[in-house]
């Protein structure tokens, strides 16, 4: 098993273009080892659709740049991805579910790394939260308050090149929200990672502190 810290930081917007539209935009830097070691940098964008009030469905694409001593990539991935979401609330806890089905493209830039990455595979995600409202800051402003997540996602690879690994990994979550107003909130986020290797029997067990910064912007109001 090995012993992995990292640090990511998180900005993603929410572009709202209809009574059923959404653009999602997001963007991220991960590193390793108490923010000595860069580690990863992506840029997703995609587009939702509301078909009810609790079910949405969405594609979009990413691309993700892995780095190699810190100074230079080793490979670069494009990655179209497709998903549901279901959100409902019981009581006062609201649920959320996605369902997201990931082709991953993998193109190696050493040739060090030239064997050692699948160059195509699927990747299936399944994630619940669970928000619950803690506390309210201000009677006379109700959006500015506080709730905590708690959740899981599970991750499966597919495809002719997997061989040992179908087990990618699991998040555990959990993330303390603070919402400032309806368009703007804060999460700390706390993840306890279990994530396979190309190594059989071989895991790697990352301890993760992720700030993830949330805007919405309604465009239909724009002048």
């Amino acid at each position: 098993m090995i012993k992995q810290n990292q640090q990511w930081l998180e900005y993603s917007a929410q572009l709202k273009t209809g009574n059923k539209s959404l653009i999602l935009v997001d963007s991220g830097y991960r590193w390793m080892d108490n923010y000595i070691t860069g580690n990863v940098y992506y840029i997703r964008a995609g587009y939702e659709y509301k078909l009810s009030d609790n079910v949405s469905v969405h594609a979009g694409f990413a691309h993700f740049g892995y780095f190699y001593d810190n100074d230079r990539l080793s490979r670069i991935e494009h990655r179209p991805y497709q998903e549901m979401s279901i959100q409902n609330k019981f009581w006062n806890i609201g649920v959320y579910q996605r369902l997201r089905v990931e082709e991953r493209f993998f193109e190696p830039l050493t040739a060090d790394q030239t064997g050692s990455f699948n160059w195509f595979n699927w990747r299936f995600r399944y994630m619940i939260m669970f928000d619950i409202p803690l506390f309210k800051f201000s009677k006379k402003n109700p959006d500015f308050k506080m709730s905590l997540g708690i959740g899981d996602e599970i991750m499966i690879n597919a495809g002719k090149n997997i061989i040992h690994n179908q087990f990618d990994q699991n998040r555990f979550l959990i993330s303390p929200t603070f919402y400032f107003s309806k368009k703007l909130n804060v999460s700390f986020i706390w993840s306890n990672q279990y994530s396979s290797t190309f190594t059989p029997n071989r895991f790697i067990h990352g301890q993760v502190f992720w700030l993830q910064i949330r805007q919405k912007f309604d465009l239909q109001k724009a002048p």
